[in-house]
């Protein structure tokens, strides 16, 4: 069932966090606030919905009995709005279910932004009891919590070290090409520098849970060893090998297109060979037919990216954030953190026609401000 005759809103996941602790803490303070919320809230027209991406951090913790009851208490809720694609499997959906939706739209003939929003949206906002959005099987979580858990350390990883420069990505393909492959050698010494670089980067601007940044500098250095490659390769045919396996096509890897270009659509060409799996399509036909630009969440995702502020220290929550900001389109409000709300802000007419989709980007503190609307804050 798609509810769009009241309010859906996303809470972001200290929000949900900090209601539910209350609301199963008797000696909480916020308790009887908690316990009154979600009544509240329904009653008011205001669904809040629950997302994958919220799960995942929800139940990251160490304390296994406290995430028991976190999931029971999301069972127990009689309504709550989910994103969700596909009807199998009990639980609710992410980011990659937004972009299915977003490309059934585009297959099935919408084309303007607005137009791709508006039938996507019938497709991806579903709502129903919370034991309809997760399931009723608390074992199938205890499952996850693990593997969350795992996510949420390389979470800290991606977030610490996707803004090194690892290439120069603003020349050309025909500037990079004129290069040459370093020797062995050179690459053995070139890779023990940037480990110590990173190193000191993960340190210095990486998320301040980290405990140990060499040992993670060491994680994300094995990766990047694995792109030693031999000599006599020329550069022209690393790119090719390296931009191919991300879904471009040799034709598309041209002399005078800008390396972050390519980057960029290998990026996206991933993401839509997780959809076509998602949507039964096949993925070269996706390739002829679907171009970023008219996908409304990767369009927000990547005007954030581009005109967000700079992070001094990054934080592993900057990646579910990031995910959780391509429903600004599909939803009433979106509530979130300060620095999340100030790359909204600084989005200002830069990202295009996409921010005129958004829905109200909220900032607070207190999970009670749920229950009001902007109106009711600024009187």
């Amino acid at each position: 069932m798609s509810i769009f005759s009241v309010r859906v809103i996303v809470p972001d996941t200290s929000h949900w966090a900090k209601w539910i602790d209350a609301a199963l803490s008797s000696t909480s303070p916020d308790h009887a606030a908690a316990i009154g919320l979600y009544t509240a809230m329904i009653s008011a027209g205001r669904i809040p919905l629950l997302s994958w991406h919220h799960l995942e951090e929800l139940l990251a913790i160490e304390d296994e009995h406290w995430a028991r009851r976190r999931i029971a208490y999301i069972q127990a809720l009689p309504l709550v709005a989910y994103p969700k694609f596909s009807p199998d499997g009990a639980h609710p959906g992410s980011v990659v279910d937004v972009l299915s939706s977003e490309v059934a739209a585009v297959l099935e003939g919408a084309r303007s932004l607005e137009q791709i929003r508006d039938s996507a949206r019938t497709r991806l906002i579903k709502t129903g009891p919370g034991v309809q959005a997760i399931g009723s099987e608390a074992w199938v979580w205890d499952v996850l919590r693990t593997e969350f858990i795992e996510r949420r350390d390389n979470a800290k990883l991606i977030a610490a070290t996707k803004r090194i420069p690892l290439f120069d990505e603003s020349r050309t393909v025909g500037e990079i090409s004129k290069g040459s492959i370093r020797s062995l050698n050179e690459q053995a010494i070139m890779f023990a520098q940037l480990r110590g670089q990173i190193s000191d980067h993960i340190q210095n601007r990486g998320d301040r849970e980290i405990s140990d940044p060499a040992a993670m500098a060491g994680d994300f250095m094995a990766d990047v060893l694995k792109l030693a490659v031999p000599e006599g390769l020329t550069v022209r045919r690393l790119l090719e090998i390296a931009l191919t396996a991300q879904g471009i096509d040799v034709t598309e890897i041209r002399d005078d297109i800008v390396l972050s270009e390519l980057n960029e659509l290998g990026v996206f060409r991933q993401r839509l060979e997780i959809v076509a799996d998602n949507i039964g399509v096949p993925f070269a036909q996706l390739k002829a037919t679907i171009d970023m630009r008219m996908l409304p969440s990767w369009q927000t995702q990547r005007a954030l990216a581009k005109f967000g502020q700079e992070r001094i220290r990054s934080s592993g929550s900057d990646v579910v954030d990031g995910s959780l900001a391509a429903l600004a389109p599909y939803v009433a409000e979106l509530f979130v953190d300060k620095r999340t709300a100030e790359d909204f802000k600084q989005l200002g007419t830069r990202a295009g026609p996409v921010t005129g989709l958004f829905g109200r980007i909220r900032r607070t503190s207190r999970f009670t401000d749920l229950l009001r609307s902007e109106n009711d804050e600024s009187k």
